[in-house]
C-alpha cells in the first residue's frame, strides 16, 4: 500500500547497525532536514521487513557552515569532514547519536 522512496548516497551495515550517509559539497539546513525525513522513511521500510538494526545518520560535506553543523548535531547526526588528505568523523563531546 504505502510505497517508500528514498535516495541514499552511501549505506553501510552490519548485523547491529546501519549507517545512512548523505553527501553534499556544502550541506544546508534544508539538506539536514531532508536527511532527517529520509532516516524516518528508511527505518519505516526496515521495520516492515523485520530489520531491527539501529540506524545512524551521517552528513558528509567538504564545507559545512557553523550554523549547519549545530543544526546537524542537534538532529543527532555525525559529520564527516575533510582532514588533510583524508576525512574525519566529527561530533561534540558528550554527544548523543540519534538512533532510528
Amino acid at each position: 500500500g504505502k510505497g517508500i522512496i528514498a535516495e541514499i548516497d552511501i549505506f553501510l551495515s552490519n548485523d547491529e547497525y546501519a549507517v545512512v550517509i548523505e553527501v553534499k559539497s556544502k550541506p544546508s539546513i534544508k539538506d539536514v532536514d531532508e536527511h532527517t525525513k529520509r532516516m524516518g522513511k528508511v527505518k519505516d521500510y526496515a521495520a516492515r521487513h523485520n530489520d531491527n538494526r539501529k540506524y545512524i545518520g551521517v552528513i558528509a560535506g567538504m564545507v559545512i557552515p557553523v550554523h549547519v553543523r549545530r543544526h546537524a548535531f542537534k538532529c543527532g547526526f555525525i559529520l564527516i569532514t575533510p582532514s588533510g588528505d583524508s576525512m574525519k568523523l566529527e561530533c561534540p563531546k558528550n554527544f548523543n547519536i540519534k538512533k532510528w
